[in-house]
């Protein structure tokens, strides 16, 4: 099924669509190694697939999980097994319906969002709208293109997403409003200089202590 409206865009490689597409076509359970947007690592599940949309060129796995229909992104696949088992789905199981439902929960699930001003340095511009677009529910709006800073708008899914997106740019992207997400990125980046400092030392410690 294809959906041609825009909703988190974005460029990613997409090495287990073949294997969802067959698993699609021949009605067989998948082995998935799965990571959500705001989870650290991959989780292992058995899906049943009924399906798969293209969205504005972003592709969906719709699959049963324990019996529940749930929305899959193709791009966050880590691992895919095509098992021999097959299933049967519902009877009178319209795809179409079945992605407008899962499509209202998943955008009542981000409800507002977070609404976020930045400024970004000029010459990353491209690049950090490409990247953002993965975790932002509406087109930025870019504000100033003039000088080495450009302004940009943008709303993100929640304060989390917009956290591990701005942090993964570092000193190329500020955010300057809202101010508790200025507060939160304070913590963040604090957490990590000092792991890095306590980790740098450990180091230097353990290399002295080999005279190398």
């Amino acid at each position: 099924m294809v959906d041609p409206t825009g909703w988190a865009q974005a460029d990613q490689p997409l090495p287990y669509l073949a294997i969802a597409q067959e698993a699609v076509w021949s009605d067989r359970r998948l082995d998935l190694g799965y990571r959500s947007s705001d989870a650290p690592a991959a989780r292992s599940l058995t899906v049943e697939p009924y399906g798969l949309v293209a969205k504005a060129g972003i592709w969906y796995l719709i699959a049963a999980e324990d019996g529940q229909p749930r929305l899959y992104r193709v791009s966050r696949i880590e691992a895919a097994t095509l098992l021999d088992e097959t299933f049967r789905r519902p009877p009178g199981l319209d795809l179409q319906a079945l992605w407008l439902d899962l499509r209202a929960r998943f955008d009542e699930r981000g409800g507002a969002g977070l609404q976020v001003r930045t400024r970004v340095r000029s010459e990353g511009l491209a690049r950090f709208l490409r990247v953002s677009a993965s975790a932002t529910s509406e087109p930025p709006v870019v504000r100033d293109g003039h000088g080495p800073w450009t302004q940009v708008e943008l709303r993100f899914r929640g304060e989390g997403p917009a956290v591990a997106c701005l942090l993964s740019f570092g000193g190329e992207v500020e955010a300057l409003e809202p101010a508790s997400l200025r507060a939160t990125m304070v913590t963040a980046a604090e957490a990590i200089a000092a792991r890095y400092r306590a980790t740098t030392k450990t180091c230097a410690e353990a290399f002295s202590k080999t005279g190398r």
